[in-house]
């Protein structure tokens, strides 16, 4: 038996199409080959059956998966595919086009006006190994640039420099007119940076602390006299706030550690995005190991955050988000911008080409 987890998480456009054909003559030379995967594109090209499980119960089986699509959404999500906007169906691998609305739809040229300017920035490590090389780049108010590559090219690097959690060897940042380089992270809170770490758990939040506090953790000031903390009206803000961004929890009181891995990814995203002078959102795979409900909210709050002139720098492994959801994507390879286009499906083959290495 060949058992793959999740095997095209990872993996360039091609790569995935020329992984999921093995599959198939491996099984059609008599091997077992069991595919847990949730990107039902990749099921109606190789599976033969289908198991759905949801909340670790069996709520669905087929024999023959590539007739009945509809049934198995239907049965993961409790909804259709019709009903899901285009990010929630790219999770699910099963969405065409891109971007957002054609009216709002960017091109791939470098914005009129400039909310972030990076310039140049490079980042060795200690090694001497060149992990940022060059990276520059523009993004308009209320422009959503995604940044896609295979992991371990140089998006966490550009992450923690851009939030303040590394110095760059090399390179600047500018908000509007203010140069972020070295800001500390409560600095560039204070100048409407908003950022959704790659590691929620080590950067992101406090665990041990009530999920009150860590919804506010970036702002606590503001709930304090004479150095205690107001919890009554902590408390009650904060469940505002979970019940605008679905947080779901038994009360703001417990702790954060108590939370699933969905509802800690919206109550970072909800602290973020509600900063009263958010300018800049930086988020570094915000869908990481959530469901599909999950992802259409995630999304649905940066949208919202652009419409209100927010600029956003998306960075995810998962091409089908970026192309859903991003005016124009970038290109990461070992570091350096390979190139960048519009985010749309008809660019798909060129953005792996570049994800490979081939500039264009």
């Amino acid at each position: 038996m060949f058992l793959l987890d999740e095997p095209t998480a990872v993996l360039l456009p091609d790569e995935i199409s020329a992984l999921l054909d093995i599959c198939r003559r491996v099984a059609e030379n008599g091997c077992a080959v069991v595919l847990v995967t949730h990107k039902l594109a990749e099921i109606k090209k190789a599976a033969d059956r289908v198991t759905v499980l949801r909340g670790g119960r069996v709520v669905a089986r087929s024999d023959h998966p590539a007739e009945e699509i509809d049934a198995l959404v239907r049965a993961m999500i409790q909804g259709d595919l019709k009903s899901l906007d285009k990010s929630a169906a790219s999770v699910l691998g099963m969405v065409d086009g891109g971007g957002r609305q054609a009216s709002e739809t960017a091109t791939a040229e470098t914005p009129s006006q400039e909310a972030v300017q990076i310039d140049g920035l490079t980042m060795i490590d200690g090694q001497g190994v060149t992990r940022l090389d060059n990276f520059t780049l523009s993004i308009g108010p209320g422009e959503i640039v995604g940044v896609a590559g295979v992991e371990g090219n140089g998006q966490s690097e550009l992450a923690a420099v851009i939030s303040g959690m590394t110095k760059p060897s090399r390179g600047r940042v500018f908000l509007g007119d203010i140069e972020t380089t070295h800001l500390s992270p409560k600095e560039l809170t204070a100048a409407g940076i908003g950022v959704v770490p790659e590691d929620r758990h080590s950067v992101g939040c406090v665990l041990e602390m009530s999920v009150a506090e860590n919804m506010y953790l970036n702002r606590l000031e503001g709930f304090t006299s004479f150095g205690f903390l107001r919890r009554k009206e902590l408390t009650q803000a904060a469940r505002e706030l979970m019940t605008r961004f679905d947080v779901r929890a038994v009360s703001p009181e417990v702790a954060f550690s108590a939370l699933s891995g969905g509802n800690q990814q919206k109550a970072v995203l909800a602290r973020e995005i509600t900063l009263p002078n958010l300018l800049f959102l930086l988020a570094a795979q915000p869908t990481r190991g959530l469901d599909v409900g999950a992802v259409a909210a995630v999304y649905g709050h940066i949208r919202s955050a652009c419409a209100r002139g927010a600029a956003v720098l998306l960075i995810s492994s998962e091409l089908d988000e970026l192309i859903a959801v991003a005016d124009r994507i970038v290109v990461l390879y070992r570091g350096r911008i390979m190139g960048n286009c519009a985010a749309d499906s008809s660019e798909r083959e060129r953005i792996g080409a570049m994800m490979a290495g081939q500039p264009q």
